[in-house]
C-alpha cells in the first residue's frame, strides 16, 4: 500500500460525517495515548537494567538540573 501524504488524509477526514471525525479524534487520541504509554514503560524497563547492572549513579537534585541546563 502507498503512504499517504498529510493533506490527502485532511482531505478524506473532512470527507467523513461529523460523528466519523470525531471517533476517528477519539480512535487518535487512544493510539497516541498507547503508544506513548509503551515509550514510558520501555524507558522504565531500560532504567531497571541500568541500575541492577549498576549502570548508575547517585546524585543530589543540584547536580541533576545542572545536567539538565547543559
Amino acid at each position: 500500500m502507498e503512504k499517504m501524504k498529510f493533506h490527502e488524509v485532511l482531505e478524506i477526514a473532512e470527507s467523513l460525517s461529523e460523528t466519523e471525525q470525531n471517533d476517528l479524534v477519539e480512535i487518535l487520541q487512544k493510539r497516541l495515548a498507547q503508544k506513548r504509554r509503551q515509550e514510558i514503560s520501555a524507558n522504565i524497563a531500560t532504567a531497571h537494567r541500568e541500575y541492577e547492572l549498576g549502570q548508575t549513579e547517585t546524585v543530589t537534585v543540584e547536580e541533576l538540573m545542572a545536567d539538565l541546563e547543559e
